[in-house]
């Protein structure tokens, strides 16, 4: 161990990086399940929190030759935890960035409900080729889509099948729904905030 690194402590290095990040995400999805998890309920400018949340993805999607637009109605407020809701957006926009097809789109929305009684966060992303079956399938504990979602020519994804089923946690915490629909040649993520 005191000499210079190797493949197989880089390795090692490596895989304890990744356990501990699934643990971390686990332990979360945890806390998230309980009947009445730790969230501090207040009112906050979700506008500023959403954006916040989402600009960061925009250089990890122009990496990707990506592009990310953020289309969020300003000076709305939510009644709710700010860090969880930060943390729903952060899971959506990591996960458009990363299955967008190649040289695809991701939008990020929030917006008043045609009703006026919700804040809507919408996230999209192109995808030709969507998940076949039931979609809802995708928020299940380590689920992972064979197809589209899992491996796309050779490229790993990464992730461990977990992040949508804490969006999820979330969203239920707040008394809210998420869904998902594939349309139009998108994926769309959208979260009805009461």
């Amino acid at each position: 161990m005191v000499s210079e690194p190797n493949q197989w402590t880089v390795s090692i290095k490596n895989q304890i990086t990744r356990l501990n990040g699934l643990l971390k995400e686990l332990l979360s999805l945890a806390k998230m399940e309980e009947e009445k998890p730790a969230l501090t309920m207040a009112d906050f400018n979700i506008s500023d929190a959403v954006y916040d949340a989402a600009s960061p993805f925009t250089t990890l999607a122009e990496t990707k030759g990506k592009k990310l637009t953020i289309d969020v109605a300003n000076g709305l407020t939510y009644h709710g935890d700010e860090g969880a809701i930060r943390q729903l957006v952060s899971i959506l926009t990591e996960n458009a960035v990363k299955y967008a097809d190649e040289d695809g789109e991701i939008i990020v929305k929030l917006f008043t409900s045609h009703s006026g009684k919700e804040t809507d966060l919408e996230v999209s992303n192109t995808c030709k080729e969507p998940p076949q079956g039931d979609l809802t399938k995708l928020f299940d504990r380590f689920y992972r889509d064979d197809s589209s979602r899992s491996r796309s020519k050779g490229e790993k994804k990464g992730g461990y099948g977990i992040g949508l089923s804490i969006a999820q946690a979330i969203v239920r915490s707040h008394k809210s729904k998420i869904s998902c629909k594939a349309e139009n040649g998108m994926m769309i993520f959208t979260a009805q905030l009461k």
